[in-house]
């Protein structure tokens, strides 16, 4: 082949970096077995703002100097070790990035480089931060008001606006006669005797279409035996943000009990005293006809007013409330005083109070009015942040871009959100039902039902990147990040999952892998690839057992192809030149192109009689090609082969072994074409370093 031949720029660089800039805030930085840098391109390296024009074939030392990264050597060594590694650190322009480091292999799983690629992880950081946040005021909220709602001396019952009950204590079990699973979802309708259908109706109708925001009514409900319980019910309207009504809070005071309570009233007001001294907030006070304070217990030292139980006695109830509060709270204590029972809420800037009102009876006739106060601001404000937190979460969990997942100590879905669905195209009701692991790949489920059994064990979160089955059938590559959500006590309650879809991420370190090790033109392997082979294979055959042979061919006369039908046919003749190489070796065979019209062969278990048999199968595949023709005449197109035998060759090494062979080839162009020659150089004899001069 004459030294005029001018081959063409090679693509891969470029295809490499159009691919790389095509995915927004990522970078990519690849190295070959010798930390020679390869390829660096992406966003985020270009924010380093390095001077470093062409890094490609710079010591990697050097350039991560240059992006004051130099820690990160010790990593593509790992790589090279053919090991995985993850680091998260700050990124130059105040992101977060997440880089992986892992190992570029060729079509043998030989290690032939290393790769980084940096991804911008800054939302994902901060929306988990927020998330953690949320969840942790949830379950302290949560807690908080179960047990006060769990806990109240009256009645408690939660209802939509329409009346029908979601969730009630046990006490208001208790006065209608039935238990809690019996009554959610009932009518309250279904409870009220049938006389006081109509007034329960107006009742709530009222609070609902813009009345009073609470209110109170006296009415009876119906036990399933028949009896009539009387009950003063106090309900509340609770508003949404919009202002629309969300759902009535009631608390269900049993009057039957009135009698009861009137003759044990004077033990009562004797332990009154004891329990106060343990209730903070709770202030007990007795008024007469007149609603003076007679007597009053549960005013201490700490007291915002400094008013104290000596200094209250004989004063009017008047004189502890503005105008508009009063009128609130007198109409209240009137109810108690003519046999009723009575109940206000009082707010006002930073503490709420709710009072309970109730006749009290002396010798069988009602004497004066005793009232509870208790300092609810705690509770109040422990509703307003559950209530907060929980519309926060909802909106977090659905709406996440992420898949948001959670998973019971079963291992089954109780809750999924829109991109979860998305992402594996099944709807939240199918991925409930599924089994644990159903929709996994099955060569992955061992490894993700052993991470998930180590939640709980050894680690309270867990990070795995598996295969999952689409419900149309496709394979999609996912990561998920599981935390293992604890209650006050640390018991397991569920595991948050939250999944995202990496099948873009795999496709293109799969991509990046095969543009690294493969030739653009023909789709063989490339030189570096081949070498790396080569060298590989010497290290696992070389001694006296070594078999295998080396082939290197060239196209005869191809520089005339492109002189006469240009590069496009040079081209397409140097493609079929590959295809028909291909079909006449083995699967065992390393077939590549080494660049221009420069092919090479490696037969790993060939002796001298095999390379020979094999060359001249290939030297007739090409000259009888029938699409392998070319100019006038349509002239057939041949090569030449030179062979290098390693059991021949010595401690040659993968260099000194091609350059044998190279010269081989060229011995048998100058032999005339179309034939192949077999290096006959002995151990002992010193090896061949360049091609001659006239090549």
């Amino acid at each position: 082949m004459s030294t005029d031949v001018r081959e063409e720029p090679h693509p891969l660089q470029t295809t490499q970096a159009t691919l790389v800039r095509s995915f927004p805030r990522a970078g990519v930085l690849t190295c070959d077995a010798e930390l020679k840098v390869t390829l660096v391109e992406g966003e985020l390296y270009r924010a380093r703002e390095t001077d470093i024009v062409r890094p490609a074939g710079q010591c990697l030392r050097a350039v991560l100097e240059t992006f004051e990264m130099v820690e990160h050597l010790a990593l593509y060594e790992t790589a090279l070790d053919g090991e995985q590694r993850e680091l998260v650190q700050p990124w130059v322009d105040g992101a977060t990035v997440l880089l992986r480091f892992g190992p570029l292999r060729d079509g043998d799983g030989v290690v032939t480089g290393a790769v980084s690629v940096a991804t911008d992880i800054t939302a994902q950081c901060r929306t988990q931060v927020a998330r953690d946040e949320t969840l942790d005021r949830l379950r302290a909220e949560r807690t908080r008001f179960r047990t006060a709602f769990q806990s109240a001396a009256a009645g408690s019952a939660i209802a939509t606006p329409d009346g029908t009950l979601v969730e009630v204590n046990a006490t208001y079990a208790r006065i209608v006669g039935r238990s809690i699973d019996e009554l959610v979802g009932t009518k309250v309708a279904a409870l009220t005797h049938p006389d006081d259908l109509a007034e329960t109706a107006a009742y709530f109708r009222a609070c609902i279409e813009g009345g009073e925001a609470s209110a109170q009514l006296e009415k009876r409900f119906v036990r399933p035996d028949g009896t009539a319980v009387p009950a003063l019910v106090s309900a509340a309207l609770v508003r949404d943000a919009d202002g629309a009504p969300a759902y009535v809070t009631a608390q269900v005071i049993d009057l039957s009990a009135r009698q009861a309570a009137e003759r044990d009233a004077r033990v009562a007001r004797q332990r009154q005293r004891l329990i106060l001294e343990s209730l903070p907030g709770t202030v007990v006070a007795l008024y007469d006809h007149a609603l003076q304070v007679v007597d009053v217990e549960g005013l201490g030292p700490d007291d915002p007013d400094g008013h104290t139980d000596a200094s209250v006695r004989g004063a009017h109830l008047s004189d502890f409330f503005n105008p508009g509060d009063f009128a609130v709270v007198e109409p209240q204590m009137r109810a108690a005083l003519a046999g009723g029972h009575g109940h206000a809420e009082l707010h006002s800037p930073g503490a709420d109070f709710e009072m309970e009102a109730a006749p009290f009876v002396e010798d069988g006739r009602i004497t004066g009015v005793l009232a509870v106060w208790r300092n609810v601001t705690a509770r109040n404000e422990a509703d307003r942040a559950r209530r907060d937190a929980d519309r926060q979460l909802r909106a977090a969990f659905d709406n996440a871009p992420i898949g948001m997942v959670m998973v019971g100590l079963d291992g089954r879905f109780t809750r999924c959100n829109a991109a979860i669905c998305q992402i594996t195209g099944h709807t939240a009701a199918e991925l409930s039902a599924l089994e644990p692991f159903a929709f996994v790949h099955p060569d992955d489920v061992q490894h993700v039902a052993s991470q998930f059994l180590a939640l709980g064990e050894t680690t309270d979160s867990i990070s795995v990147e598996h295969r999952i089955i689409h419900a149309h059938g496709a394979t999609v590559w996912v990561q998920a990040q599981v935390t293992l959500m604890r209650d006050d006590d640390e018991q397991p309650l569920y595991a948050l999952a939250q999944v995202a879809d990496i099948s873009e991420f795999r496709i293109f370190e799969d991509r990046l892998r095969h543009m690294a090790d493969h030739d653009s033109l023909t789709g063989l392997l490339n030189r570096r690839s081949f070498e790396s082979a080569l060298a590989a294979h010497l290290a696992t055959r070389r001694g006296a057992t070594n078999r295998g042979a080396l082939m290197v061919l060239d196209i005869d006369q191809f520089k005339t192809v492109n002189d006469t039908l240009g590069h496009r046919a040079g081209d397409g003749l140097i493609q079929r030149v590959a295809t028909v190489l291909a079909s006449n070796t083995r699967q065992d065979d390393t077939l590549a192109r080494l660049g221009g019209d420069e092919f090479a062969v490696l037969l790993p278990n060939a002796d001298r009689a095999d390379a020979d048999v094999v060359a001249g199968k290939l030297l007739h595949a090409i000259r009888e090609d029938p699409a392998l023709t070319h100019g006038p005449g349509r002239r057939r197109v041949t090569l030449s082969i030179g062979v290098c035998v390693l059991a021949e060759a010595g401690s040659d090494g993968a260099e000194d072994l091609l350059a044998r062979a190279d010269l081989a080839m060229y011995e048998a162009k100058d032999g005339g074409r179309d034939r192949h020659r077999v290096s006959t150089r002995t151990p002992t004899q010193a090896g061949p370093t360049s091609r001659p001069a006239w090549s």
